[in-house]
């Protein structure tokens, strides 16, 4: 969403909405893996770097780049989450945080 206002909005202000029901499982800002049997990292796994927490140092740079791309256009990301499981804002957290934009969660 932030490469689709940059470039037909740019040198404009805007506000993304990120609603996630669940954690990201493809490409560069990927949480978890796409088998079923993989589980997503918990806060210990975080702590002790442990093979659950593989995808977050690189979900981290990514969502950083992310976050700075949205400040330099102007934008502010506001991120809703609604899960009964985690969905990776740990790592999505700096969006928000940078741009000045809302998180909120919610179990669904």
């Amino acid at each position: 969403a932030v490469g689709l206002i940059e470039s037909t909005c740019p040198q404009s202000s805007a506000r993304v909405s990120l609603v996630v029901g669940g954690p990201c499982n493809v490409g560069p800002g990927m949480v978890v893996g796409e088998e079923l049997k993989e589980t997503i990292r918990s806060h210990l796994d975080l702590q002790k770097d442990n093979a659950n927490a593989k995808y977050t140092k690189k979900a981290l740079k990514y969502y950083t780049t992310l976050a700075t791309r949205a400040v330099n256009a102007g934008f502010s990301v506001d991120i809703f989450a609604c899960s009964l499981d985690q969905v990776g804002l740990y790592e999505m957290k700096v969006v928000a945080d940078k741009t000045g934009g809302y998180m909120v969660m919610s179990d669904s």
